[in-house]
């Protein structure tokens, strides 16, 4: 994070009274839209309401101080006024957006002049009364810069940190962890975990490091979305957390990137994308390095098996098997085409089948539930609004004879995914991040027409498209399935093959320990991808000045960018998260 502070705290292109506007207040502006029509920047009267939109909004809304928004602004606000003697230059701004104070006292006059530092003398000696801006000046004028000479913290160093959902029941938690097995796989231990959840830095082996420790590392691979990057700086900087070299690794599900999102590549030098479609939408922008980085895949060892009988489902009946979070969008995991498919492909009522929709937070989308409950109307169908440890997810899905996903899109598929690995026969939409995976050699492929995404379906969807699965062929798969068993199951068994072949965790290891070879080129951290399982995470006094990591493009404004874990606790994590 290091080169990202130095960034924002330079001078931008916008300026007022001799101070050039810090591409930090920039980039606050650019992420809200509500305050660029208040405060277009367009006017010396709009450059100075947004600094006092910043001094009276900021910390609350945005998580900052004055002293964040660069160096010099506090010395700028506080600065003698060039027109009015005796007062600070903040006063004078505060005077050219009040009509109220213009006409009290004329400042051209010394009378006005006078006038208008006795108004200044009665709000400092009662602000009690003071408006909003003119609390924003009190407080200014009462509040002590930062102080530099608190005691130094201890400093932890190591070549990678993974920032994320680590210990959440979330997909992008599953992802994380997945990316500490896989380093561990290809004997990388160097690096540490940053818990957004927990706000807690660990090392490989789950041990906590001080609350008050300092983090220093190359490369921050941080796993979240472009629609949460400016809060999730603001998480590293309370986290104490820096990096040379900063890495998104995003999870998005439509064909590109709402518009409205540009400014998040401002805050990564480089991207991670999962699958090739995930790639493609990020490289439309050409904001930032897009690198393809698959994500592991990983079905822990369970501590039992878990029978039909525990889980309440039939003994014989052939079982299909949905699984979604109401949470992650149910329009895009499209759970009644299952259903309408199901219902098509065995009208008859006596055949012996069976099928589970499995869902969590549905408490967050009642309406939802509702209409998906008023579809199961078959007696073959359960719809099931529960959570299941992990012991118990794996046990539903091996209980399963076949998993479907018709989903209009996915940015990887982890679902889809972990199924295969299970050996269970798949039947999934042809589109979008799956693909990478599942063909018709090792899966049963649904043919699919693209759809316009309205309006509340999605963030981001003007203009828009993604899948409608045909539901005949879901249906022809299903009977085929139930009708040719043995058939079935080789299919499971070569969708298996496959995912072991592609996602296993020591191929994902490799990668990435590839990846990370090329960031770290020329970095004294380098020596630690050809040294397996070295440990270098000794807490030091200060750390010595090292040598800056060449970077792969500059960090800039969205609107003006170049074109351009030991796996024990990491397991205990699998044996108790239910990925999404």
């Amino acid at each position: 994070m290091a080169p990202l502070l130095s960034y924002f705290e330079a001078a931008g292109d916008v300026e007022y009274g001799g101070f050039r506007l810090t591409n930090a207040m920039l980039a606050i502006w650019e992420l809200r839209p509500d305050v660029q029509k208040t405060h277009p920047l367009d006017t010396e009267v709009s450059i100075i309401g947004y600094f006092f939109w910043l001094l009276a909004h900021g910390p609350r809304e945005m998580g900052i101080s004055v002293d964040q928004l660069g160096s010099g602004f506090r010395d700028f606000l506080l600065s003698e006024s060039p027109k009015v003697h005796g007062a600070e230059r903040i006063f004078e701004m505060l005077y050219e957006i009040r009509s109220d104070l213009q006409r009290e006292f004329d400042i051209g006059t010394e009378s006005g002049r006078k006038g208008f530092a006795n108004w200044r003398q009665r709000l400092l000696a009662a602000p009690s009364n003071a408006r909003s801006y003119e609390a924003a000046i009190v407080a200014l004028l009462n509040q002590a810069p930062i102080e530099e000479s608190l005691p130094e913290p201890p400093i932890y160093t190591a070549a990678v940190a993974l920032t994320g959902q680590w210990s959440a029941p979330t997909g992008r938690g599953e992802d994380i962890r997945c990316s500490a097995i896989s380093l561990q796989a290809a004997g990388f231990s160097d690096f540490l975990i940053v818990d957004s959840e927990a706000h807690q830095i660990l090392r490989p082996d789950g041990s906590a490091l001080p609350k008050t420790a300092r983090i220093e590392v190359e490369v921050n691979i941080v796993h979240f979305n472009a629609d949460t990057a400016y809060s999730d700086w603001r998480l590293l900087r309370t986290l104490r957390v820096a990096a040379e070299v900063t890495v998104g690794f995003w999870a998005w599900e439509l064909e590109r990137l709402p518009s409205y999102w540009r400014n998040a590549f401002t805050f990564y030098d480089e991207i991670w994308a999962s699958t090739r479609f995930a790639e493609a939408a990020f490289s439309l922008e050409k904001l930032r390095p897009i690198r393809l980085m698959p994500m592991a895949v990983v079905a822990p060892e369970v501590q039992r098996d878990i029978s039909r009988r525990e889980l309440n489902l039939p003994r014989d009946a052939t079982m299909f098997l949905v699984v979604f979070d109401f949470r992650s969008f149910a329009s895009r995991k499209n759970p009644e085409a299952v259903v309408r498919a199901f219902q098509q492909a065995f009208p008859g009522g006596d055949e012996n089948v069976f099928l589970v929709i499995k869902t969590m937070g549905a408490d967050e989308n009642s309406g939802r539930l509702e209409h998906l409950t008023e579809l199961c109307t078959d007696p073959r169908i359960s719809l099931r609004d529960i959570k299941l440890d992990r012991d118990e997810l794996i046990g539903l899905i091996r209980a399963s004879d076949a998993f479907v996903s018709l989903h209009r899109s996915e940015g990887f598929g982890r679902g889809p995914a972990e199924a295969m690995l299970l050996g269970r026969p798949t039947i999934l939409t042809g589109y979008s991040g799956t693909n990478d995976f599942a063909t018709e050699e090792c899966a049963y492929i649904v043919d699919y027409e693209l759809v316009p995404v309205t309006h509340g379906e999605y963030p981001g969807v003007e203009g828009q498209r993604w899948a409608d699965a045909n539901v005949e062929t879901a249906a022809r798969h299903m009977r085929q399935i139930y009708e040719r068993p043995d058939e079935a199951r080789r299919i499971g068994e070569l969708g298996r093959a496959q995912v072991l072949r592609l996602l296993d965790p020591h191929v994902i290891g490799e990668t990435m320990r590839g990846a990370l070879s090329e960031l770290l080129k020329g970095s004294e951290r380098e020596a630690s991808l050809q040294i397996p399982l070295t440990t270098w995470l000794k807490p030091t006094p200060a750390i010595a000045k090292r040598k800056a990591l060449p970077r792969r493009s500059k960090v800039g404004l969205a609107g003006d960018l170049p074109d351009q874990a030991h796996a024990s606790p990491t397991t205990a994590l699998h044996a108790e998260m239910e990925p999404l």
